[in-house]
């Protein structure tokens, strides 16, 4: 939509997981939609097990989520289920997070890269491990993407993301037991750190352009603690 245009607020925080289970509680009110994008299926796993059990939710006779005592719907999406699982969780998660979903209550969405795109979904609060910046930007694109009353948002009053593994004074490791660098180019996630640590939220879509072409370009002034980490990721 050429008319469409968001501000979007960033926040830094840590990798670890406990630091996104946080944000993702904490950001949110009693009701909204929270999303939490990370880059492997284990974090997702590990992530969903961080909140407390619950009763189980079903969809189509399988289990998708969990209800929590406080009546926090937990939901879990990722590629590792076999095909017709995966479907049905999509078909779920489209209902219930898309334009016509029904906000009654607190719900939140652990997902892997399936929820990045092609899904026309719509979330109030965001928490995303570091990617490269075009995902960055395509991951945000989930944020307030319908028009919807403040009722509906939860008592969010803005949309936010927060990039976990951006927080600290260097970059963490993108090898184990993050395994970031064996799914993306770890210069690509070193550019992304040194552009966005310092900047306080996103202007979409007009600033998608530029960030980009900083990353892939190239034109990211590094700091000199970095330079050689960044040289050997190029090599």
């Amino acid at each position: 939509d050429p008319a469409r245009r968001l501000t979007v607020r960033l926040r830094s925080i840590s990798h670890e997981l406990t630091a996104l289970y946080s944000a993702l509680t904490d950001e949110l009110a009693e009701r909204g939609s929270g999303l939490a994008i990370v880059n492997t299926v284990q974090r997702a796993q590990e992530l969903y097990r961080l909140f407390s059990e619950g009763i189980p939710l079903e969809y189509r006779g399988r289990k998708i989520g969990k209800r929590l005592s406080d009546g926090t719907e937990v939901f879990l999406f990722h590629a590792r289920f076999p095909a017709d699982w995966r479907q049905q969780r999509e078909d779920f998660v489209l209902a219930t997070f898309g334009k016509e979903g029904i906000r009654s209550s607190k719900k939140i969405l652990i997902a892997t890269q399936v929820a990045e795109q092609s899904l026309d979904l719509d979330f109030d609060v965001m928490v995303t491990d570091l990617a490269p910046i075009d995902l960055v930007l395509q991951r945000a694109g989930r944020l307030w993407r319908h028009p919807r009353n403040k009722a509906e948002r939860g008592g969010v009053t803005e949309p936010t993301l927060l990039v976990a593994g951006l927080a600290g004074e260097k970059p963490p490791s993108f090898g184990k037991p993050l395994w970031w660098s064996t799914v993306y180019r770890e210069d690509l996630l070193l550019l992304t750190w040194i552009l966005l640590r310092e900047r306080p939220g996103l202007t979409l879509p007009d600033e998608i352009d530029s960030l980009v072409q900083s990353v892939y370009e190239n034109s990211v002034t590094v700091p000199d603690a970095l330079k050689e980490r960044l040289e050997t990721a190029k090599m």
